[in-house]
């Protein structure tokens, strides 16, 4: 009788050995997929790459990288120069040059690799970024390609009709053109028949603009390449105003404008790359005794990008033509 009942344990305790066993397997079945996944996604993050925080301006000195802070958000970057892909687009935002050059054979939303190619190459691509808005320049192509949101932008080439119709055609509906001449906003909102009427004169070549689309929008830029630094008219206030062209390696910062207008004894010490939120605004200013919300900092400008310099009250209207030195 004693035998029967101790083997009868032992039964039971082989039985529930097993039972846990059976229960572990198939927990451990449900669960090898979901960390299989999660490892894979730690090790390919970790491989040869730098997560730097997104900005309008990326500025790459000797053999590092830095992005300032814009929007919060980060974008992880290989080692310099940064190739990105930012908004889908495949992008190295603003390097030394202002330029983003990155490998033209990249199709949209994949990561090039990106060579120094001189700013006069017809395969050569551009882009600035205000927060997560991205806008995109071919040279090649001539398209220019923004994403939904709000960009500050100047035109590459010098087109001969500047009604905005003619500029920006089949724009979406709602889109919002604004220049600033004079020190007062100018905007003009376009309907399901584009824009109904046009600023006089029309956008001039150099002359910086607000464009805010609700989707994305591509366009071809008309008019011919440029082949020397344009003129732009600056006055007393603020002025929003690009620098499309410069000769050779385009290298020309914030600093190196003001630097070149105080040499003509022009009362403008303040320059900004705009932003949507002012803290996110990088500004440079001669003025010591200057301060403002925002990123100080003497940034590169880009040949896409749009900037809003400050003169003196004192100063009369002038046409402005960049030396790029």
């Amino acid at each position: 009788m004693h035998s029967k009942r101790g083997l009868s344990d032992v039964v039971t305790t082989v039985l529930i050995i097993l039972l846990v066993v059976a229960a572990v397997a198939s927990i451990w079945v449900f669960i090898q997929p979901t960390l299989k996944s999660a490892g894979s996604r730690l090790t390919n993050g970790a491989s040869n790459s730098t997560r730097f925080p997104i900005s309008g301006t990326a500025r790459q000195a000797s053999l590092s990288a830095a992005f300032n802070l814009e929007d919060g958000s980060e974008q992880v970057c290989t080692s310099p120069p940064v190739p990105c892909s930012i908004g889908g687009m495949a992008s190295q935002s603003d390097t030394i040059g202002g330029d983003s050059i990155p490998n033209p054979s990249a199709s949209p939303g994949t990561t090039g690799t990106s060579t120094s190619t001189s700013a006069s190459s017809p395969s050569s691509l551009y882009q600035t970024s205000t927060g997560a808005s991205v806008a995109r320049y071919n040279q090649s192509t001539s398209v220019l390609s923004l994403s939904e949101g709000v960009h500050y932008l100047v035109l590459p080439k010098d087109p001969s009709d500047r009604s905005l119709n003619s500029l920006f055609p089949s724009v979406p509906t709602q889109t919002a053109f604004s220049i600033l001449r004079a020190d007062v906003w100018q905007t003009r909102t376009s309907t399901g028949q584009g824009f109904t009427n046009n600023p006089s004169p029309g956008l001039q070549a150099g002359e910086g603009f607000m464009f805010e689309v609700k989707r994305e929008y591509s366009f071809v830029v008309q008019g011919p390449a440029l082949d020397a630094p344009v003129s732009v008219q600056l006055n007393a206030g603020q002025n929003l105003f690009g620098v499309p062209y410069c000769p050779g390696s385009f290298s020309y910062s914030a600093s190196d404008v003001l630097k070149e207008l105080s040499s003509l004894n022009k009362p403008c010490t303040i320059i900004a790359k705009p932003a949507v939120i002012s803290s996110a605004e990088e500004w440079y200013s001669t003025d010591a005794l200057y301060q403002a919300p925002g990123i100080e900092n003497d940034f590169m400008l880009n040949r896409i990008g749009s900037y809003r310099l400050t003169c003196g009250s004192s100063m009369s209207a002038f046409a402005w033509t960049p030396q790029c030195e």
